[in-house]
């Protein structure tokens, strides 16, 4: 059993004892604190944030394909217009 004082600390109120199976909004004494679903947290439902010089490029060419500029820009360390300029993807004009 614990003190008074560690059941304050411990959010709980005399004589509450948590067991295992009790999740945090279950138990009275508790804080609830709410969990973004899973779909939320990934933020599946959005387009990434791309680049500057990646975003106005968006109405020619593919997601994937500005994902993958963006990510080969990163790894390079060079901007993502560049990459494409030399796949051939955009020309300088673009």
């Amino acid at each position: 059993m614990l003190s008074e004082a560690e059941a304050r600390r411990k959010g709980r109120r005399n004589g509450d004892v948590a067991t295992p199976r009790e999740t945090a909004s279950e138990h009275p004494g508790a804080k609830h604190r709410s969990r973004p679903d899973l779909h939320t947290a990934l933020d599946l439902d959005t387009e990434p944030q791309l680049p500057v010089e990646l975003a106005g490029l968006r109405h020619l060419l593919t997601p994937d394909v500005l994902r993958h500029a963006q990510m080969r820009a990163r790894t390079m360390g060079v901007g993502g217009d560049e990459v494409l300029l030399h796949a051939g993807l955009i020309s300088p004009e673009a």
